[in-house]
């Protein structure tokens, strides 16, 4: 049966182990990838804040030129794209850091996304099965005497049948 060949060779505890330590490696990689993008974005910000602050204290100083308010001007724009930009990388780095990159891999985890796994595939209505399963298997190609199955485990939907530990 196709089912079990999907629970025996697919969603076995080491394939699984393996899916969610890369789940784990890859935000920990994404989430310092945010990091170093924040440093390099508020450096910018600093300067263009000096820069600002060097532009005032010439107009304080007397030069009043409509070259040095449209160089605030610009810089200004400048700073408030650079906050969305920051927003931004922020709210990816702690989608990372609040959930699989802080996550601890052990063998209860392992065996408790097994067993949900196992759960939706042997217990679930056939249109949540083709839900689930289409979230991991490419393709699934039956001949007379084999059967060809390519995945990938990718990273739960917000509506995945399966969470990761409590996370997903």
């Amino acid at each position: 049966c196709v089912m079990d060949t999907l629970k025996d060779k697919i969603f076995t505890r080491d394939r699984i182990a393996e899916a969610i330590n890369y789940l784990v490696e890859t935000s920990k990689s994404e989430s310092k990838q945010a990091q170093r993008e924040a440093v390099t974005i508020k450096k910018k910000m600093d300067k263009i804040k000096s820069e600002i602050d060097n532009l005032v204290k010439a107009i304080s100083d007397g030069l009043n030129s409509d070259h040095v308010i449209q160089g605030i001007e610009d810089r200004e724009k400048s700073l408030a794209i650079l906050k969305k930009q920051l927003e931004e990388v922020k709210r990816g780095g702690e989608k990372n850091n609040g959930g699989y990159a802080k996550m601890k891999v052990d063998e209860k985890m392992i065996e408790a996304v097994r067993a949900e796994t196992l759960s939706v595939l042997d217990n679930e209505d056939p249109d949540k099965q083709k839900l689930f399963l289409s979230s991991y298997i490419d393709t699934i190609k039956i001949k007379e005497d084999s059967l060809q199955v390519k995945f990938t485990f990718r990273e739960p939907s917000d509506n995945s049948q399966v969470m990761v530990a409590g996370v997903g």
